[in-house]
């Protein structure tokens, strides 16, 4: 099976969610399995390839969940080489990474997933005295 001409992330800040369709390479190193993801350069292990593979997947989504809530999502994309497509839908992006053919890497299982919106931190607000 080959992997799709792009990968993308789809955030939907109005509903809380993420979509990603990535993809990944896996080899077995001595007695384990390794699953690496190249757009977003992480790897993981198992010691079966489905293990691999769900590991590399929760990693991914722990990734995302901790650049949504450090509020970097955005930037580090941008410095993996993904490029923020224009959505005509307020508070919704989608970021689209181009991918160079290659017959080793596989389509990933597409997933979504709803995340906790980053916390704003409340302005102190100014007391007035009156003399």
């Amino acid at each position: 099976m080959k992997a799709p001409n792009h990968s993308y992330i789809y955030v939907d800040w109005q509903i809380s969610y993420f979509e990603v369709s990535l993809s990944y390479e896996d080899w077995q190193e001595n007695r384990s399995w390794v699953a690496r993801c190249p757009e977003l350069q992480l790897s993981d292990y198992g010691e079966t390839q489905r293990e691999a593979i769900d590991n590399l997947m929760e990693m991914i989504k722990a990734t995302l969940f901790s650049a949504i809530e450090k509020e970097i999502l955005s930037p580090m994309l941008r410095k993996l080489g993904f490029k923020r497509s224009r959505v005509p839908i307020p508070k919704r992006e989608y970021y689209i990474l181009d991918l160079k053919q290659c017959e080793k890497f596989k389509p990933l299982p597409n997933f979504g997933e709803y995340f906790q919106k980053p916390q704003v931190l409340a302005q102190p607000h100014k007391t007035q005295v009156h003399l």
